[in-house]
């Protein structure tokens, strides 16, 4: 009864040996019951590994690009393991690389329908890759997904959805900085549907992603009549990365000791907005805030 207590809520798996030396795999969190149940399913249904429906690119060592050499703008990509999100990919934030650098690295250049999967640090982000996205080079953050005898839409909504989720965190190694390797990618199962399930999926993705380029233009748009009508449109803060203030300036007034808090260009966009014609409030003084 003691050792009954002892073990009560917590989850165990029975497996036999000859599976744990069949998969190479030790670890506890491989045999959750969960993932188990899962892959089950999954292999009980017509199914394929990702290796048999798709080939794979690995990103380059970290050492084949400085960060150091980064554009902020420029006309050559660099997309980072950061940017890959679920089915699109960031676009608020971009890296761009020498021209010099994109033709020496231009074996990882990607490809319209391309699949990039985040296997470094954050597990399992899977996104396509569109025509304004490029050119562009990737990672080692990342692994490509090129589909050859599926829909690559298909493969980005099962890599996405709760139970490819799944399969992809089970198959994830490390303790500390955690990764998913190329072999156990590969052995990722597939299940294989009906052609017209894969045209519908195929249908709503374009349709999503149109919707979401579409709504990312009119955000642009509405940000710059907004900063139109206020009289912004050609501010430019300023770009010191130093401020000098007294005691009674900083602490005693603001109760903040950050140097952060402090940047001139803070200062900058308050003196702007204090400034508008038609006046300004605070915050809590124009809407409720829970």
């Amino acid at each position: 009864m003691k050792y009954k207590a002892l073990l009560e809520g917590l989850e165990v798996s029975e497996v036999s040996l000859s599976i744990v030396l069949e998969q190479n795999r030790a670890d506890s969190d491989f045999y959750k019951k969960k993932f188990i149940e899962t892959e089950q399913k999954i292999c009980n249904m017509d199914n394929a590994k990702l290796s048999d429906v798709a080939s794979f690119l690995i990103g380059p060592f970290g050492s084949s690009f400085d960060t150091k050499n980064y554009l902020e703008n420029g006309r050559y990509r660099y997309v980072r393991g950061q940017d890959v999100k679920p089915f699109i990919l960031r676009e608020d934030d971009n890296r761009y690389v020498p021209e010099a650098d994109f033709i020496r690295l231009n074996k990882y250049a990607l490809r319209t329908g391309d699949i990039l999967l985040s296997v470094v640090g954050t597990i399992g982000n899977a996104c396509i890759v569109q025509e304004k996205n490029l050119p562009a080079i990737f990672s080692c953050k990342s692994t490509v997904i090129r589909t050859e005898k599926l829909p690559s839409a298909y493969i980005l909504t099962w890599l996405n959805c709760i139970y490819g989720k799944q399969l992809l965190c089970r198959r994830e190694r490390g303790a500390i900085q955690k990764g998913l390797n190329l072999e156990d990618l590969k052995s990722l199962p597939v299940p294989l549907l009906k052609d017209n399930i894969y045209s519908k999926i195929e249908k709503h993705i374009s349709k999503a992603i149109e919707y979401s380029n579409h709504s990312k233009g009119l955000y642009s748009e509405t940000e710059s009549y907004l900063l139109e009508c206020l009289g912004m449109t050609d501010f430019a803060a300023n770009p010191d990365a130093y401020n000098v203030k007294t005691l009674k300036e900083s602490f005693l007034e603001t109760g903040r000791f950050d140097a952060e808090y402090y940047l001139p260009k803070y200062e900058d966009y308050c003196r702007l907005v204090q400034s508008y014609a038609n006046g300004y409030e605070p915050l809590g003084d124009v809407c409720n805030i829970k």
